[in-house]
């Protein structure tokens, strides 16, 4: 590559970046931008674009990125981040079931926060299924928050008033509008399926079966929560379910699943930073994305 395409890229490069520091909105910039602006911040944090560790969420009316569960799970292994959970409680005055959790560097900085989900109305599994969203929080909230990044976490995305989801392709840049509220609990499910006219039930093709299966291994291997799960499903079709999701719709999430597990399981491509200083490393990124759940 000439000397003169070289220059040409770098240019290209900053001139994507200042749009979003003047901005600060992805939805303001061309889509050939905003995949540049997509692939330059995964370069950054050493993660893996493939796997999709990041979506967007319109707040305030400006339209940014935050991480989801892979993007999470990909820094806490690149920054060799040591989690404890260093207590966990119910608050009565509350009705919140809260988790504190520790981080540490292999340098010796500590850092902690909190997760906090209310659970005084629940019981059994919806009450098992709220302590582990805390514990969840807790681990991605200090995750972040030790390598000096101020995102908001994808399990407080629901908690975020009028906030909205969206997904981008990362061949065209196009933004997919998945939601026009963060609270989907009422969203009716087109994907399921029609029972037949007779009232009985209606037949799994053994194919479908079988990926449905392997899914649910991938799942356990993973350690993927029940919710975590169902986030997942949502972001990529719409739907919390896999009921009526097509052979090839199951096999590209398994597809997705076996890349989030290979980078999981591989070792980081270079040394893990042992100070991330947000204003040093990236202050482009907290300028542009951060916090934005204050």
């Amino acid at each position: 590559m000439s000397t003169e395409l070289l220059e040409k890229k770098s240019t290209d490069v900053n001139q994507v970046m200042e749009k979003v520091l003047l901005a600060g909105d992805l939805a303001k910039m061309e889509p050939r931008d905003r995949i540049n602006y997509y692939m330059r911040t995964c370069e950054s944090l050493g993660v893996n674009p493939m796997t999709k560790p990041f979506d967007l969420i319109t707040l305030n009316g400006k339209m940014v990125l935050y991480p989801n569960r892979s993007g999470t799970d990909q820094l806490r292994k690149i920054g060799s981040v040591d989690i404890q959970i260093i207590k966990q409680a119910f608050d009565k005055d509350t009705g919140c079931y809260e988790v504190t959790a520790r981080a540490k560097l292999p340098n010796g900085r500590t850092d902690e926060d909190m997760g906090i989900v209310p659970c005084g109305h629940l019981k059994g599994d919806a009450l098992a299924n709220a302590k582990l969203k805390a514990v969840t929080k807790a681990k991605r909230r200090v995750t972040l928050s030790i390598m000096g990044l101020g995102w908001v976490d994808e399990s407080e995305v629901s908690s975020i008033k009028d906030a909205k989801l969206h997904k981008m392709d990362l061949e065209t840049g196009t933004v997919i509008d998945v939601t026009h509220s963060t609270d989907h609990s009422t969203k009716p499910n087109t994907a399921q399926p029609q029972a037949p006219g007779d009232g009985s039930k209606p037949r799994v093709p053994i194919e479908i079966a079988n990926e449905v299966n392997k899914i649910r291994a991938l799942q356990a291997e993973l350690k993927i929560e029940e919710e975590d799960f169902k986030a997942e499903l949502y972001r990529e079709f719409n739907t919390e379910t896999m009921k009526g999701l097509t052979l090839q719709q199951l096999q590209k999430f398994t597809s997705i699943l076996e890349e989030n597990k290979k980078v999981i399981e591989a070792k980081p491509a270079s040394s893990p930073p042992t100070d991330l200083d947000p204003q040093q490393e990236a202050p482009w990124m907290n300028e542009t994305m951060g916090p934005i759940g204050a």
